[in-house]
């Protein structure tokens, strides 16, 4: 038999890149607006700034985007959905950190439709009495269950230990809070924060962009404000202290996470930082998931990636493994994070995570969905549309000592915060016998 020939990989060609209308309308709201033929559809999303004061914010948060859609002056929830369902449309809203997103998707010849109806409900949802005290029965049971959850747990935990005192770290939720938030709050809420001045809006679909941009100013140009602008402070470096471990009795699992503070999409080292967190968990041939799930059997699946908010971004490495390997996957998560910093990539490993970035880009802006999604964050970064060629390019100029070099900046185990989520009276003893430990909880 003879010897299979694998084909040479091509360098990476630059990305055909949309042409992006980039307006502000006379209210201050920001309009990106792209042409993606395919499919007869227009994907929308709109993004505003929240500061986040208090654990009660994320509260408020949750009941008004949860009754964003139960009525305004002139239709009531029923006739709502009855429109979006004529339109083909839906919309839906959600929040993280810092913002709050209210997104949707409409037939491309009924997108004027589709935006009165959506600048009817940013403007004017009553927030009904009966509607906001569902919202918030469902949010308190929702905080109860998650107290149950360990990967919700362990996410809040490791987001207290890499931003301490800083709203990216603040504590999980309880129940208690909720009881207090009454309809008048979430209106006031709603009316604080969905303003245009300063809002960005994005649209995505098989139009002339020139034609959304003009059907956006026609629904939602006569609408008026501004917020008051804020910025998040930048946290503190990271204190990465012993691996603490919040015990959850019972656990079948130990849900284990090492954080640390990364760096922005326009930092120059970004690329290179891109494809270390790509070899070592960004795919299901890493190194971190070969090496627990493949070799070992340890878990179904281990991860490294990159979180990105305004005023920092997040590294965030881990795997959910068998609570009786806890131990062992501990040793091989720090093999594997040793070996980063210590020993250079092949050139066929970096070749491979290269063409794996350049390809997953591709694919992620190829849909009208993730183009749109790309062209929100983006320029919530102060980056356009040019970014998608030019990671790409960038990333596949970066050689091996540029990967070790960011390696040893980003992801040594000593500048990382360890955290994990199991039965402590199992695991505590055999992880205090690897590293110094803490149990809460």
């Amino acid at each position: 038999m003879s010897a299979r020939v694998q084909p040479v990989v091509k360098p990476t060609k630059p990305a055909k890149l949309p042409a992006v209308v980039d307006t502000t309308l006379s209210n201050g709201l920001r309009v990106l607006a792209a042409r993606k033929p395919g499919v007869p559809m227009v994907q929308a999303r709109i993004r505003f700034d929240v500061a986040r004061k208090d654990l009660d914010s994320s509260v408020l948060d949750d009941i008004m985007t949860a009754t964003l859609l139960t009525g305004t002056p002139t239709r009531n929830q029923l006739e709502i959905a009855e429109e979006m369902k004529r339109i083909g449309g839906e919309i839906w809203a959600s929040a993280d950190a810092e913002s709050l997103f209210v997104s949707g998707i409409a037939l491309a010849r009924d997108l004027p439709r589709y935006l009165a109806l959506l600048a009817d409900v940013l403007q004017n949802a009553t927030h009904l009495a009966e509607e906001v005290d569902l919202a918030k029965a469902q949010t308190e049971q929702g905080i109860t269950i998650m107290h149950s959850q360990p990967a919700a747990r362990v996410q809040y935990a490791l987001g207290a230990r890499v931003f301490p005192n800083h709203p990216y770290g603040r504590p999980m939720p309880t129940p208690d809070i909720v009881a207090p938030v009454t309809r008048a709050a979430v209106q006031r809420f709603h009316r604080n924060s969905v303003k245009p001045g300063g809002a960005l809006m994005v649209l995505v679909g098989d139009l002339p962009p020139a034609k959304m941009v003009a059907a956006v100013d026609k629904a939602l140009g006569g609408w008026t404000g501004t917020r008051k602008a804020f910025k998040t402070p930048k946290p503190a470096p990271v204190t990465p202290g012993p691996l603490r471990i919040l015990n959850q009795p019972g656990a079948v699992q130990t849900n284990m996470r090492f954080g640390g503070i990364g760096i922005g999409r326009a930092h120059a080292d970004f690329p290179a930082l891109t494809l270390a967190m790509t070899i070592l968990g960004g795919g299901f041939t890493s190194r971190l998931n070969h090496n627990l799930r493949e070799d070992k059997g340890f878990t179904y699946g281990a991860s490294a990636g990159v979180g990105h908010n305004l005023a920092a971004s997040s590294i965030t490495i881990g795997a959910d493994v068998q609570t009786a390997v806890t131990a062992p996957a501990l040793v091989e998560t720090l093999y594997e994070l040793g070996r980063m910093v210590t020993t250079p990539v092949g050139d066929d490993e970096l070749t491979d995570a290269k063409r794996f970035l350049a390809g997953n880009m591709a694919l992620s802006a190829e849909t009208q969905a993730g183009l749109a999604t790309y062209l929100m964050s983006l320029a919530i970064a102060g980056l356009d549309v040019s970014y998608l060629r030019e990671l790409p390019l960038a990333a596949d100029k970066q050689s091996p000592d540029d990967i070790a070099r960011v390696a040893a900046t980003y992801l040594a185990p000593s500048s990382l915060a360890p955290v994990v989520v199991g039965d402590a009276e199992q695991i505590a003893d055999a992880l205090g016998r690897i590293v110094a430990v803490e149990v809460v909880g």
